[in-house]
């Protein structure tokens, strides 16, 4: 009797779930018109694109603690102007929603996916605003075709454009001064001449339905959302060849010569904020254990008035820079050829090594536990 019981639930229950299951199939997506829509709606029908973009920076945009934390610091340093510069990029949504207190979804979406594609071009003389928007039920992208129920498909040949990258990717504050220069640095490399775009490296097609219900070729795979960078250390890993290239020795003075080639990135290296740097390491080991070391530093330095330099990004961000420095970072495809000199007893046998390291130290938001003694009493008893 409890066996028939038992079999009739589990039945009663694979049938409640294919319901629903073919319910959660059959279920129109109902998109609004004029305004953005969530992404979370978008991967309803979009699964595999969803999935790689939750995961990337563009979504983490806001959410990021290292954005966040200099966020904060820029927020309370402008008495609050910072909202409108930073969410510029980090949600271009609240340009229109006006949501700077990132109190809806949407906005705490980041760089979502309506946003970009209902764009219809970018106008980069316009720094405060450069993009050029059509809120709509027309969604644009790299495809060509594909019309659907739910929105209309048009193709966006911006979509395939490095210039789609340079409206947050390049950053110059009002004083003139260059912060970010990643798009003008690609814009000048051989990169740009052969025609390989940002999305060439950074949104590679990989394997995957570009929606659920796709059936042709064109439609399998899909342009990787989750837009590796310098957060990627298998990205950071493609982007430098460090060899020892010869060693001299001339009595106790022995000499590394060490190559480091940008072999692998259309930009500078490192590129981005300032603050990231590159170290360039040489180590000179003996049998004993003795180790000689020298580096060199590869990076963009900017003072502000006092002549100070300035180290954190809140204060870069905000354009208290006056002057560029110090700029020898690596550009695309050049080879930098470093010698370094040990004073090394002319009788020994070494092993050199050389490697690179990818140095960026940004402030972050840490929980610390605060406790402090308010108040005691002590007594001593005794018999």
């Amino acid at each position: 009797m409890y066996k028939g019981i038992s079999l009739l639930v589990l039945i009663s229950a694979l049938l409640y779930s294919a319901n629903i299951s073919a319910f959660s199939r059959d279920k129109k997506v109902q998109l609004k018109n004029n305004e953005y829509n969530s992404s979370e709606l978008c991967a309803e029908c979009h699964r595999d694109i969803y999935n790689k973009w939750s995961d990337s920076v563009h979504a983490l945009a806001v959410k990021d603690p290292i954005f966040y934390t200099s966020y904060i610091e820029a927020y309370t340093i402008s008495g609050g102007e910072a909202k409108i510069l930073c969410l510029k990029c980090h949600s271009p949504t609240t340009i229109v929603t006006k949501d700077y207190e990132l109190s809806g979804k949407i906005a705490n979406e980041g760089v979502s996916c309506d946003f970009c594609h209902t764009l219809k071009g970018v106008n980069l003389n316009d720094r405060k605003d450069p993009f050029i928007r059509e809120i709509s039920l027309i969604k644009r992208g790299p495809l060509k075709g594909g019309e659907v129920k739910e929105h209309k498909v048009e193709y966006s040949k911006l979509h395939l454009s490095s210039e789609l990258c340079a409206s947050c990717h390049e950053y110059v504050s009002d004083n003139g001064l260059s912060i970010m220069g990643t798009y003008s640095e690609w814009k000048g490399s051989s990169y740009a001449e052969e025609g390989k775009q940002c999305q060439d490296c950074h949104m590679p097609k990989i394997e995957g339905k570009v929606a659920k219900a796709s059936t042709s070729k064109e439609m399998r795979d899909i342009n990787d959302h989750n837009l590796q960078g310098g957060h990627s250390i298998v990205q950071l890993k493609k982007v430098l060849q460090v060899k020892i290239k010869e060693t001299k020795r001339v009595k106790d003075k022995f000499s590394v010569s060490v190559s480091i080639e940008n072999a692998g990135s259309g930009h500078m290296v490192p590129t981005g904020m300032p603050t990231r740097k590159l170290i360039l390491n040489c180590e000179v080991r003996t049998p004993k254990n003795k180790v000689y070391s020298e580096k060199r530093l590869f990076e963009k330095i900017i003072i502000g008035k006092d002549g100070r330099e300035l180290v954190k990004d809140s204060e870069i961000m905000l354009g208290r820079g006056v002057s560029i420095i110090k700029d020898n970072r690596i550009g695309p495809k050049e080879v930098r050829v470093e010698e370094f000199i040990f004073n090394i007893p002319e009788i020994m046998d070494v092993t050199v090594s050389a490697w690179v390291d990818y140095l960026y130290k940004p402030l972050l938001l840490q929980e610390t536990e605060m406790k402090i003694e308010m108040n005691r009493d002590e007594k001593v008893f005794s018999r």
